[in-house]
Order: C-alpha cells, then structure tokens, then sequence
C-alpha cells in the first residue's frame, strides 16, 4: 500500500482489490473523488508525488515506475507504458518511492542499491551502493544531501535506520530495533518520521518498543482512523501503532 497527498488530494495505491485505479480523497474533509483508472500495470507498491512536475509516480513490482498525471481531467493521458528504467534489460525492481525537491529515490525489493532519477525527464542521476548486511526498505534524501535508510541489519537480524552518505557509507545509526520502519520522512529542519510495524519475530502485535533513543507513542484506533497521511506518504495506520522521531544535528 502507499499515499501521498499532492496540494489537497491524497492518492492511495493498493493491491487489495483495486490495483487497476488510484484512489483519490480530499485531504480535509477525506471525501472520496473520482479513481484514476490505470490499465497495464501489475503490482503496485508505492506512490510518490511531485509538487514541481505535478505528477504522480508509482512503482510496479514487474520493474518499472509509471508516471500518471494528478489531474483527474486528464486521466485519459496517463502513460500506457512504463516510464523507469529506460534501458533493458535490468534486474532492478522498484519498490518504495520518494521525493526530494524534483529527485525521484527508488528503493528496490530484494536489492542493495538506491537508485535517483530526475523526476521531470526520467534520467538517472545516482546510484547508491549500501553495505551487504543492509537490507532497504525505503529511503529518503535528507535536507544535507544524505539519505536515511530504514532497513534490516541482516548481520544483528534486527531492523534499523541508518544515515548513509551517497557512497553507501553508513553515517551513523538512529536506533536499534523499534521494529519494522515501513516508511520514512524527513521535514527541511532535518526531522526524520518513521512509521513502524511490530516486528513479529520481537514484539509481537503489543505496540511495544525496546529503544529508549527515540520519542514514540501509541496511537488510539480512533487516532488511527482519523489519520490522513502528511508527512509520511505512507501508512499511517499500522500493526504497531508507532511512529518514531529523531533528528538530524
């Protein structure tokens, strides 16, 4: 599943049923508007959007990004074929997405490697090389031209968030194991929002953290109900009910 809200529409992505439409919501009075219809694609994992290119940015697990545009009179024109890579053959399989200014980040499923692209035009721009025990789940560009990595530490067999340079060189390290980091933010003063998932194999389904690094809180289920994702893009809603907060100095 992934959201994202661009001016005053959030879009949702799932393949819960409805993987062929985009839905989309007022983002103040949460009213359902009319679904973007995508033809063609297979899996969706994540959305991102672009307030400079007004446009929407999904991935699909089969290794591409479609690029739709956000206006709902113009659903017609959304590209029937897949927009990223532009060379093939390529292995790369995208999974999460992010934005930074118009810096598209891909997050792939099962790879080592963060790849950026020019969310206008579609070249490359970065990749990324991360260590071999760091497993990604989603990536954002920090406001210092770093990027904060919520991954798995297959080495500790634990889940982490990490800040790495655009070597791959890890920074520093943010916390030990919250849990799973589903989805990552940073804000222009450098705070990092992390949404997390129980890790079943350590804290099974009890909302419960064992860092002490970091500030947290549990969300009631109306909290959770009545949460429209902002900063996040992601969901909000999770096993846990944790979303955890550092900073960057």
């Amino acid at each position: 599943m992934g959201v994202t809200q661009l001016r005053d529409v959030v879009y949702v992505v799932s393949v819960a049923g409805w993987s062929s439409a985009i839905r989309r919501y007022n983002a103040t009075t949460h009213q359902r508007l009319t679904d973007i219809a995508i033809m063609g694609w297979c899996y969706p994992c994540d959305i991102a959007s672009c307030e400079l290119t007004s446009q929407l940015y999904v991935s699909d697990i089969r290794g591409c990004v479609w690029r739709v545009s956000s206006d709902a009179a113009d659903i017609h024109r959304v590209y029937k074929q897949c927009w990223l890579p532009k060379s093939r053959p390529d292995r790369f399989r995208p999974w999460k997405l992010s934005i930074t200014s118009s810096r598209l980040l891909v997050t792939p499923q099962g790879g080592r490697q963060l790849r950026q692209f020019d969310a206008a035009g579609g070249d490359e721009l970065r990749r990324v090389d991360l260590p071999k025990n760091m497993l990604p789940r989603h990536a954002v560009e920090s406001p210092i031209a770093t990027f904060i990595v919520g991954h798995r530490n297959t080495q500790l067999a634990q889940y982490q968030v990490s800040e790495v340079s655009t070597e791959g060189q890890v920074l520093r390290e943010f916390s030990g194991s919250l849990g799973v980091p589903q989805h990552i933010a940073v804000d222009r003063q450098g705070n990092i929002f992390v949404a997390i998932v129980a890790d079943s194999d350590k804290h099974p389904a009890t909302g419960r953290s064992a860092s002490a690094t970091s500030r947290h809180h549990r969300r009631t289920s109306a909290e959770q109900q009545a949460a429209v994702p902002s900063l996040l893009h992601g969901p909000v809603r999770t096993t846990a009910g944790l979303q955890a907060h550092w900073r960057l100095s």
